[in-house]
């Protein structure tokens, strides 16, 4: 009995051993590497491009091309800061170089270049990493010192604004991200190991608006029209924090802060829906700045995202004002965070009945690798 129980045990202790090997955490550099590795946002539909052609979305980081195949530069700037003065030590571009050999998106591949530099300190660090800020929508404003900065409180203090309500982010879509990197000692004099990995997130939400047809024919909607209040805050942060999004304050005293403003689309018309079919109302998803409901007084109190949506159905205008923004269980959804998605379905089901179901999602994330030598 004794001995089937200690077989019994031996086995248990096996498993783990095994599990414990091949775990994705045991996956860190080779002796005397620091090792960032990202996770990088997708496309909705995970049907990744190949080359460059996912970024606008947020599916991939920019990368230059040169005349040959290793002549690459990628939109990307990385900075490892001293957690206890934080000053620089160690950046990319300016002390990293893109390796030979490495390979951008090449055809259907994925694989992430190297970039590498000589690091030998032990301790904790901060890490920040931000791509895809070289290009985009004249309507983003991004920070343009990224080259200059010395310090993690000019790294914290940056921002992004909207100069219009909202933006359809163009070439390319900024990610960013931000966290603890530890280096401690290796098994060879002067060498160092660390692992970290990184969501490198979309420094936006996007709202998709549709329209499904329940009614049993093929349905005609006209001038459609959808107002999103106080969920278009005009600047936010370019790094992670919290709140996510610049308070700028009540100069109007109006009890709201000045960095909320209403969205307002234009009025467009819907037709030939098939029944059970769904047509998206926008060419193309909104985008906005994180932020977080701010606090309604009328016609209800509590943080609450309110929206109006009108269109005309059958000769017949229907027009829905302050419908709250909430979870399929009515509980108010009150923040939308970067790398989230809200989706709004207007049903129009038979006899020109109306439902409205609001969906929070997270688009979804694949991981991508650099190495510091």
């Amino acid at each position: 009995m004794m001995c089937k129980k200690f077989i019994q045990l031996l086995g248990m202790a096996l498993v783990l051993l095994a599990g414990s090997g091949c775990g994705r955490e045991e996956v860190p550099a080779a002796e005397g590497n620091v090792t960032i590795s990202f996770r990088v946002g997708e496309t909705d539909t995970k049907a990744v491009s190949p080359g460059n052609a996912n970024v606008a979305d947020g599916g991939g980081i920019y990368c230059t091309r040169g005349a040959s195949p290793t002549d690459l530069t990628p939109d990307l700037y990385i900075f490892i800061c001293d957690r206890e003065t934080g000053s620089i030590v160690k950046r990319y571009p300016g002390d990293g170089t893109v390796e030979e050999g490495s390979e951008w998106l090449d055809g259907n591949k994925s694989t992430f270049l190297s970039v590498s530099f000589s690091f030998n300190q032990e301790g904790t660090y901060d890490v920040y990493a931000v791509a895809n800020v070289g290009g985009g929508d004249s309507n983003l404003t991004l920070p343009s010192n990224l080259g200059s900065v010395t310090n993690a409180s000019e790294l914290n203090g940056m921002t992004i604004s909207l100069t219009d309500p909202a933006v359809v982010v163009g070439s390319r879509m900024p990610l960013s991200a931000k966290g603890s990197l530890n280096v401690v000692k290796g098994l060879n004099a002067g060498k160092y190991n660390g692992h970290i990995e990184l969501q490198l997130l979309r420094c936006f939400h996007k709202v998709q608006f549709s329209f499904k047809n329940l009614t049993g024919n093929p349905l005609d909607l006209y001038n459609c029209q959808i107002t999103f209040k106080d969920l278009n805050v005009q600047q936010g942060w370019l790094f992670p924090a919290s709140p996510d999004f610049v308070a700028l304050g009540d100069t109007n005293s109006d009890g709201k802060d000045d960095n909320y403003r209403d969205f307002a689309s234009a009025a467009a018309d819907v037709t030939g829906i098939a029944n059970e079919g769904e047509r998206a109302f926008f060419a193309n998803p909104v985008v906005f700045l994180p932020s977080e409901a701010p606090t309604q007084s009328k016609p209800s109190t509590g943080q609450r995202y309110l929206c109006d949506i009108s269109f005309r159905v059958g000769g017949v205008d229907k027009s829905f004002t302050n419908l709250p923004i909430h979870t399929p269980k009515s509980l108010d959804i009150r923040s939308l965070g970067r790398n989230q998605y809200l989706k709004i379905i207007t049903t129009v089901s038979v006899g020109t009945e109306v439902s409205f179901n609001f969906v929070v999602k997270e688009w979804e994330m694949k991981t991508e690798y650099v190495t510091f030598d």
